[in-house]
């Protein structure tokens, strides 16, 4: 199972669906958007591991990992509006 970032935000996530393609039929991989970057995906990558580490099925992580992503919310404050300006 390999969970990327915000796909509307980073390349990573086309590359490891192609990557996925190549390994067709050879190995089941499941592709995770977190719809997070920093620490948001790094909560969903726990949750996954724990129920994984518990020993539940494939598609109980999977649906665990799901639900983890409908239940994280981020919030970001900035000081300054310097950096949006230039960008």
């Amino acid at each position: 199972m390999g969970f990327c970032s915000e796909a509307t935000i980073s390349r990573i996530y086309d590359s490891v669906l192609q990557g996925k393609k190549l390994a067709e039929g050879e190995c089941r991989i499941e592709v995770v958007d977190s719809h997070f970057v920093s620490v948001g995906l790094a909560l969903v990558v726990m949750a996954g591991a724990r129920l994984a580490k518990a020993g539940e099925s494939w598609r109980r992580v999977l649906e665990g990992t799901q639900r983890a992503i409908s239940q994280v919310s981020m919030l970001g404050v900035f000081d300054t509006i310097r950096y949006f300006k230039t960008s």
